[in-house]
């Protein structure tokens, strides 16, 4: 590749997609790196690099071939084209000075693969745990993400059909399980927006059970949209939708949606109604808490009347008798931050947590995927990343972020090492910026190039059921360390 001197011509370099340009300068060197835009026939720039002596910060790679004009008005400047490193390790940032030398995080006294732990900063998950670890009562941790943490691939095959029972929850239950922490995933929150990919909510999780009249596609324009997928309605019939839990239990927290005009709905368990839910009132999230005799139940919710909605958010059921953690999925196929802000209805977006409505003990979030294979301007990415965690906050959970893992550079260059560095860069500033521990699951992966191999992928994109117990091995790390 060329080298070009102080009133040399400049010279144009054409980088091929999953590439990188390396570019630097000798003593006194001055010159500019410019990416030429193709759309105008390469006359103008969309971004450029000052040069100077010493070497610039590997260029790409990019999705899609790309131009550079370099240019050197002083001195000399060396370019050269190679293919980028994929299993070099993550380099984070310093930022706000809690960074050594070499611009690495460091963590303070935690798990491994963990950073800025503070259990300081977790105090109502500590005692959350407490209170179960005593048997004086209950905790709840809330797993909120896309596709990947709702358990697309988590059965081993690319869809969502098995894939409830071993998602990134179901995991983590058992490992808290495990290490003597008693936890169950015995809820449902919202369809994860799982039919977008072609299935149902009964192949997803077999525990629940819709009759006609139950959809969960949008049936009511964008109402029952809520950030993690649509809320499960039925306004044509009379018939029943159904959650069977694993375990038995006692009590149920349902939750739901009101507004004017909705209908009414009962809550049964063993044929008993419990419960008439009256939701045509001021337009909300509400939760209605049920109590029954102990036993393996049926939770089932049934419209009263036709000629109006019911809207049902989820359920939690669980054994006041025996205090456990339960593992909420908040997940939503195809999400990123834009999903978790809406804010049209109250129900919308991390809204509820604001309304105090869901107070899950600990949020942990993982979202970022899809907004960096989108492009995503990352000062967006950014600000809706900080609102949600400050929504979290708001509602009184604390809250946990983890770097998304990678996915395939061939299929999914904007999502893969090491054009989507930014995103995770900026997680963990945002980590940094509000004291939260950040799971680095990103480099625990590497790539997926390199993870691949090791049985840890359902596609290019996804993780599978084993990568989940990976995962979730750091997660509950976290957790009991706390």
């Amino acid at each position: 590749m060329p080298t070009i001197t102080a009133g040399g011509t400049p010279q144009t370099i054409a980088l091929p997609e999953g590439q990188v340009l390396n570019v630097s300068g000798g003593a006194g060197t001055a010159g500019v790196v410019y990416r030429l835009d193709p759309v105008l026939g390469g006359t103008n720039s969309l971004q450029s690099w000052t040069i100077g002596a010493g070497a610039l910060a590997p260029i790409g790679p990019y999705a899609g071939e790309q131009r550079f004009l370099v240019t050197c008005s002083a001195g000399s400047v060396d370019a050269s084209v190679m293919a980028a490193v994929l299993g070099a390790p993550r380099v984070v940032k310093n930022v706000a000075g809690l960074a050594d030398s070499a611009g690495t995080l460091l963590p303070a006294t935690g798990p491994a693969g963990v950073l800025n732990f503070n259990p300081a900063r977790m105090r109502k998950w500590c005692a959350a745990k407490a209170r179960v670890l005593s048997k004086s009562g209950r905790g709840v941790v809330a797993l909120m993400g896309d596709s990947r943490t709702t358990g697309f691939g988590a059965a081993g095959t690319a869809n969502f059909v098995g894939a409830r029972a071993k998602n990134r929850a179901a995991q983590l239950a058992a490992i808290l399980n495990a290490q003597g922490l008693p936890a169950h995933t015995d809820s449902f929150f919202c369809d994860g927006n799982i039919n977008s990919v072609g299935a149902t909510v009964p192949q997803y999780d077999p525990r629940i059970t819709m009759g006609a009249g139950w959809i969960n596609s949008g049936a009511f324009n964008v109402v029952q949209w809520t950030g993690f997928g649509i809320a499960f309605s039925n306004l044509t019939t009379l018939n029943a939708m159904t959650f069977t839990p694993d375990n038995p239990t006692d009590t149920a927290d349902v939750y739901y949606l009101t507004r004017p005009g909705f209908g009414s709905f009962t809550i049964s368990v063993g044929g008993n109604v419990i419960k008439t839910v009256d939701a045509n009132v001021a337009q909300s999230i509400k939760k209605e808490t049920v109590t029954f005799p102990r036993g393996a139940n049926t939770i089932t919710f049934m419209p009263v009347a036709l000629g109006s909605g019911v809207f049902v958010y989820g359920c939690d059921c669980y054994d006041s008798t025996m205090p456990k953690i339960s593992v909420w999925t908040l997940g939503n196929s195809g999400g990123g931050v834009a999903n978790l802000i809406y804010n049209t209805y109250p129900w919308e977006g991390t809204q509820p947590f604001k309304l105090g409505v869901m107070t899950p003990d600990v949020v942990i979030l993982d979202i970022g995927v899809n907004d960096a294979n989108s492009a995503m301007a990352l000062a967006t990415y950014s600000q809706r990343l900080t609102t949600i965690v400050d929504n979290v906050h708001t509602g009184g959970s604390n809250c946990i972020l983890s770097t998304f893992l990678p996915a395939s550079l061939t299929s999914w260059p904007r999502a893969a090492p090491p054009l989507v560095q930014p995103y995770w860069d900026a997680i963990t500033s945002v980590a940094l910026a509000k004291g939260l521990p950040l799971i680095d699951h990103a480099s625990r992966f590497g790539s997926y190039e390199l993870a691949n191999p090791l049985g840890l992928y359902a596609d290019t994109l996804h993780q599978n059921g084993v990568a989940m117990a990976d995962q979730a091995q750091v997660d509950g790390a976290v957790l009991l360390a706390a």
